[in-house]
């Protein structure tokens, strides 16, 4: 899984910001185009930025309601905490006990499912507009990830005695909505390593927890598991970290962010995530003079320093001038191709 980019871009740089020309031959404005992919899609070209427990800075967190709102305000992924429950369900809840964001009481992982549909979320940012809500179930979170595009980014935190067979049905439910090449589970090393005994597929953070010195031994022994990184918390966390990271082929996440000047500095030094309550679409610079709306448009800026942005990562980008195509696949279809023409932006798009 290549979780840097789901656009592919062989060789073109857009120039005109005015029209693209599609594969049909038709010219549509960018505005216009942008109106066939999810902000979630949008944001992975320029930013992956994860939001925590959901839109938590507005809505209840790990709730519906918040994931829902962290796919339209355009985060690249969504986190959630996932725990068990005494009569073998999967739950989205930061806690151990329901004690904090609902009216109930009680340890997560000895209450049933019914228990836990009992309590109502009655704390949380936001809480007034949205009544009633509840702890919703681990497939509920995923739906709405495929629904929007977005990665889902669970944090494996509650499986009591790290039984098998809850990872296990994790991994059926993340398989049953085709979930698995676009998906990345954190926790800690022993967790990960029973999620990689399971799948080689799905991509793994480590947490490092804040206050340890990771050494090269527990370095090592992240990359040894492939498809993986090491999740930071942003305190713990170097220039000289990040690039130890990279030259093992770590992915970097970096934990939690809500100031737009601090997550361009760390942006800046080279981390791949970032995750955050606040930070989404609207506020990244390529699209900060434009408000965005559940409308799912967007600006030409945006596009266009998005995709420019792709070019100067990839280093393989031979300047044009004049319209270029846009051909929006499935990644499956665009492995399929004979061949692919350097004139035309691929937008894998599921």
């Amino acid at each position: 899984m290549n979780l840097n980019s789901r656009i592919v871009n062989d060789s073109a740089l857009i120039t005109n910001t005015s029209s693209v020309k599609l594969g049909d031959g038709t010219n549509r404005s960018l505005d216009d185009l942008l109106q066939k992919f999810s902000p979630c899609v949008l944001n992975t070209i320029i930013g992956k930025t994860i939001a925590h427990r959901g839109l938590y800075s507005s809505v209840p967190e790990n709730t519906i309601a918040s994931f829902e709102q962290a796919c339209l305000n355009g985060f690249w992924g969504i986190e959630t905490d996932i725990y068990n429950t005494s009569d073998g369900e999967l739950v989205c809840i930061h806690d151990k006990t329901v004690d904090r964001t609902t009216d109930g009481t009680g340890t997560v992982n000895d209450m049933t499912f019914k228990e836990i549909q009992a309590c109502t979320i009655d704390t949380g940012n936001g809480i007034s507009d949205y009544p009633g809500l509840k702890i919703p179930k681990f497939e509920d979170y995923i739906a709405i990830c495929k629904q929007y595009g977005a990665i889902p980014v669970i944090e494996v935190k509650g499986i009591k005695n790290n039984d098998i067979k809850y990872y296990k049905k994790m991994l059926s439910i993340i398989r049953e909505y085709g979930m698995e090449d676009n998906c990345m589970c954190i926790g800690s090393l022993e967790c990960m390593t029973i999620v990689r005994s399971l799948t080689r597929r799905i991509h793994v953070q480590v947490i490092v927890y804040q206050g340890d010195d990771p050494t090269d031994d527990l370095l090592l022994q992240i990359a040894a598991l492939e498809n993986s990184g090491a999740d930071f918390h942003n305190t713990h966390i170097s220039s000289n970290m990040i690039k130890k990271c990279h030259e093992l082929g770590l992915l970097v996440n970096c934990w939690t962010i809500n100031d737009s000047y601090i997550i361009d500095n760390f942006r800046n030094l080279g981390v791949d995530f970032i995750t955050s309550n606040t930070y989404s679409l609207s506020c990244n610079p390529y699209v900060s003079q434009t408000k965005y709306d559940k409308s799912l448009k967007t600006s030409n800026k945006y596009i266009v320093g998005a995709i420019n942005e792709v070019n100067s990562a990839t280093n393989a980008i031979e300047k044009k001038i004049g319209d270029l195509s846009f051909k929006a696949l499935t990644q499956s279809e665009y492995n399929a191709l004979a061949t692919k023409d350097p004139n035309t932006i691929y937008l894998i798009t599921g």
